[in-house]
């Protein structure tokens, strides 16, 4: 993960790409592969559009559910180990 841009910014989970974070910053992080992308003429081919907010809703919202549903287990486990055993 990219330290400066935690905890906010999603692309920080993700391989750093062009496409997946601005252009400006891209060049600003990487900039030797910037520069060979631009030089190669590469860059725009790799240019990706943003998701749609339905599916960026959607994907935050099964993260939310997997992550409930996990720590509700995790609770129940320890619960279980605590004051199941008699």
């Amino acid at each position: 993960m990219r330290s400066p841009c935690r905890p906010i910014d999603r692309a920080g989970v993700s391989t750093p790409a062009p496409g997946s974070i601005p252009p400006e910053e891209f060049g600003a992080d990487r900039p030797r592969e910037y520069e060979q992308l631009v030089a190669s003429r590469k860059f725009a081919q790799l240019l990706v559009e943003p998701m749609p907010h339905y599916v960026v809703r959607g994907f935050r919202i099964f993260g939310a559910t997997a992550l409930t549903i996990g720590l509700i287990l995790i609770f129940l486990i320890v619960w279980a180990q605590v004051f199941g055993y008699r």
